[in-house]
């Protein structure tokens, strides 16, 4: 049952740690689509086309999806310790004998 238990903690962590790398990328792309959006309505409001409502919006989805993708990185390192942590692997990496 013990053997049982630690298996699904592992495949878990391997899901987990998978779903981490596919939000990274998605946050990657969702980056680059609000770098494109701000560059298009900053152009528009130097042209005269666009207000600053909208360029202060362009650049407040600009600066979230950069928040949302650092934090997805974090999460993204913090899935694979976990998943070290459940493999045993963990204290393997760290000597604590020099802290």
């Amino acid at each position: 049952m013990l053997t049982d238990y630690i298996k699904i903690q592992v495949q878990k962590a391997i899901e987990d740690y998978d779903l981490a790398l596919k939000q990274d990328l998605v946050y990657n792309q969702a980056v680059e689509q609000a770098s494109e959006n701000y560059r298009i309505i900053r152009e528009k409001y130097e042209n005269g086309l666009s207000d600053t409502n909208d360029l202060l919006e362009a650049d407040v989805e600009q600066l979230g999806s950069n928040i949302n993708k650092t934090l997805a990185k974090a999460n993204v390192i913090q899935k694979y310790y976990e998943l070290l942590s459940v493999t045993g692997q963990l204290n393997q990496t760290f000597n604590l004998s020099k802290i």
